[in-house]
């Protein structure tokens, strides 16, 4: 650990993580994995790390990287996952350091206005759905199916769809959710991904890209690369 990103990161794993949390115990584990990953992300290089249950892993990469002023993507196997360091492990660092973060799906997860005004229900059922729908789209900031209460019957036929998309042809451009959501990502240091959007956005050409360009890339859970 001789570079000073990992003693920085060391120091506020100590001072201040374990200070915010009074029964958190420190982990030589841990401490190991947080100076191999300061090493690649203050340096280069790349990092294979294999860690058991309760080593803490996931503060021993985030602290580095959020220490460190880069851009980073990190990439889960599922978007409970995402979910989970998003609104568990980034919204509690963020309490003791600030940084911006965010959290990207594919674009079906994202509410279309265009789609949703566009459509026209046939029967009581749908409608009273689509009241509900029109309700939620006017208060939600951010569109997301997981932000709605359940899982609405009509998804299939209003969320944000590539092949029905007119870009900033369309009139609701401005207050889009899905493009809104993108320019959070390009904003943010911190991008929570999952292993199904990179490896889309790794097939894209440079002009379509739908992740921002980034400095580190962190596969969480690697092992389940593969499949996706």
């Amino acid at each position: 650990m001789d570079l000073k990103l990992a003693q920085e990161s060391l120091n506020f794993l100590k001072n201040n993580v374990a200070g915010a949390m009074p029964d958190y115990e420190l982990r030589y584990p841990q401490m190991e994995m947080i100076g191999a990953c300061s090493n690649v992300i203050e340096g280069s290089g790349i990092l294979i790390a294999e860690a058991g249950t309760g080593t803490g892993k996931t503060f021993a990469y985030l602290i580095p990287l959020i220490l460190s002023g880069k851009k980073g993507i990190v990439s889960t196997r599922t978007i409970n996952l995402q979910e989970q360091l998003f609104s568990k492990d980034l919204r509690f660092l963020s309490t003791l350091k600030e940084f911006d973060y965010a959290i990207a799906k594919g674009r079906g997860n994202y509410l279309c206005l265009r789609r949703l005004n566009a459509y026209r229900t046939s029967n009581e059922e749908e409608s009273g759905e689509y009241t509900k729908l029109v309700r939620w789209a006017s208060k939600t900031e951010t569109g997301d199916i997981e932000d709605y209460p359940s899982r609405s019957f009509l998804w299939d036929r209003v969320y944000s769809d590539a092949d029905a998309c007119k870009g900033k042809n369309c009139k609701f451009y401005p207050q889009c959710f899905y493009f809104r959501a993108r320019q959070r990502w390009g904003r943010a240091q911190i991008v929570v991904a999952n292993h199904a959007l990179v490896s889309i956005n790794a097939m894209l050409s440079e002009d379509s890209k739908i992740l921002p360009k980034a400095d580190v890339l962190i596969i969480d859970e690697g092992h389940a690369l593969d499949n996706a």
